[in-house]
């Protein structure tokens, strides 16, 4: 009987944080299969450190935990800024990835608490997943989708796809 090897979670997630970034030539995704790690080596110290703010640093996936650790490339220590909003820890993380669009802030919405949405570019990711409902393995989704499994607990952050330019956007000025 044939036995399958599908993709663990945590291999998954590896993918999706790799598929994020794959447009960015100052990230490199790597995973440590021997300590379950996954190291996200960045170039730029900025973005090093929005990064560092934006994505957890452990992932459980039931009784199986991955560490994710943001390097800086040049190994200095980032200087840690709580000052930053979303929409500045966004557009630092993303400055240079072709998948963002743009990230815009309304302040005091809800209780006062302030609303980003998060915009990536209209475009269908995919990665190998060993997807069954895919003859050769691939997820196919948007960047939206990505980013809500990779950065969790962020509250108040929206992620959405840039809109299609015939229709959609003639009701702009109604919102927000």
């Amino acid at each position: 009987m044939a036995t399958l090897h599908l993709s663990a979670p945590w291999i998954i997630y590896y993918r999706e944080v790799q598929a994020m970034f794959k447009h960015d030539e100052q990230v490199h995704v790597v995973y440590d299969k021997a300590e379950n790690h996954l190291k996200v080596y960045v170039e730029d110290g900025i973005k090093a450190a929005a990064l560092t703010k934006l994505l957890p640093p452990t992932r459980n996936f039931g009784d199986v935990s991955i560490s994710i650790t943001v390097i800086h490339a040049n190994r200095i220590e980032v200087p840690d800024d709580s000052k930053w909003s979303m929409e500045a820890l966004f557009n630092a993380a993303f400055e240079g990835n072709a998948a963002f669009e743009s990230v815009h802030s309304i302040p005091s919405v809800l209780m006062g608490n302030p609303i980003a949405y998060v915009i990536f570019s209209k475009e269908v990711v995919q990665y190998f997943s060993d997807d069954l409902g895919d003859y050769y393995g691939i997820h196919s989704t948007l960047y939206e989708n990505i980013a809500q499994d990779i950065f969790v607990g962020l509250g108040g952050v929206f992620y959405c796809t840039y809109p299609d330019e015939t229709g959609l956007l003639s009701c702009r000025g109604e919102w927000p």
